[in-house]
């Protein structure tokens, strides 16, 4: 960048990295309010009001402030989010084995009426 940008590039480098920064709070928020939000099963979404969605709303809050907290306790966020993709990539391995597990025998699905006995009925052909 050094070519381009000669001695502005750390400027422009620290500007970049503090504006990524600033983008993914509100990127988590959402994220951890969406998964508060399915596990409850609330249908709501960002595209509501507030007042509409007091909970949806009051969850987004929460994790913000739980952040701050995190953040002001002396949490290493940089450490959290290599702890936590040491978590997932111990964790999919297992999970994605209990899924295909689950959905590979047709008949646990038909017994929940996920899946129908011929599906060319659906669609007109059979």
């Amino acid at each position: 960048m050094r070519p381009l940008a000669g001695s502005a590039a750390y400027l422009l480098f620290t500007v970049g990295l503090i504006g990524t920064g600033i983008l993914g709070v509100p990127v988590l928020t959402g994220c951890s309010a969406c998964v508060v939000e399915k596990t409850a099963a609330w249908r709501r979404t960002l595209e509501d009001r507030p007042l509409l969605s007091r909970k949806f709303s009051n969850s987004i809050e929460a994790a913000m402030l739980l952040e701050l907290v995190l953040n002001f306790v002396g949490f290493n966020a940089v450490e959290m989010l290599f702890y936590s993709a040491v978590l997932n990539g111990l964790l999919a391995p297992p999970l994605i084995l209990l899924v295909v597990l689950l959905t590979s025998k047709s008949e646990r699905l038909k017994r929940r009426g996920k899946v129908s006995e011929n599906p060319n009925k659906e669609k007109g052909n059979g």
